[in-house]
């Protein structure tokens, strides 16, 4: 049996809850019944789903960053301002000069203080494997300092797009659609539109 194994990073504020659940509590059982028609296992990793309770926080970033390696598609959504600057999840000056030589792509973002869910989308980036998809909430709150902006620019500025998502059923056709498309689905291949399924 072929695995999906998909990693959700997103902001992680109150605004943000409604979409994470939709992932959790929704989006990947529904994934999972549909490929799994295929002989396709789909695996949702998060920092929630993922990651045990009362793991240190020097473990959890490299948890993280070594999950997005492994898994075959990353999915970043966009909302609000974000996040939880590096050093204030890393301390130890040790554990950071460590963590650069383990991530040295990663080391200029660590040193200038990047957030946890910034140093998990530049990573995504530069895995060539890894197949990426970026939604940006439609509906998201001012950006104070013009952090979702630079994000956005980074993004596309790697050559990847960043697209717009309205609600919850936008987001919900909009990944089922990605991820089906991108499935090495068996025999006939079953095109997902936003308006069902095609033959091809």
């Amino acid at each position: 049996m072929k695995k999906i194994n998909l990693f959700l990073s997103s902001t992680f504020d109150q605004s943000m809850i409604v979409q994470r659940d939709l992932f959790r509590n929704e989006l990947r059982f529904r994934l999972n019944e549909e490929l799994g028609q295929y002989g396709i296992y789909f695996y949702l990793y998060d920092f929630e789903l993922g990651i045990p309770k009362h793991t240190k926080p020097q473990h959890v970033i490299r948890t993280c960053l070594r999950a997005i390696a492994a898994g075959n598609m990353f999915l970043g959504i966009i909302g609000n301002s974000y996040g939880t600057p590096i050093q204030s999840f890393v301390k130890k000056p040790e554990e950071l000069k460590q963590l650069k030589t383990d991530f040295p792509m990663l080391a200029k973002a660590i040193d200038e203080n990047a957030s946890v869910l910034e140093l998990e989308f530049l990573y995504a980036l530069q895995c060539k494997k890894v197949s990426k998809m970026f939604l940006v909430l439609k509906n998201r709150k001012r950006d104070p300092g013009n952090k979702v902006k630079r994000l956005i620019f980074k993004i596309r500025q790697s050559g990847q797009k960043c697209v717009e998502a309205e609600d919850d059923k936008n987001i919900k056709d909009k990944v089922t659609a990605w991820v089906l498309n991108m499935a090495p689905l068996k025999k006939r291949r079953l095109v997902y539109t936003f308006y069902g399924y095609l033959s091809s």
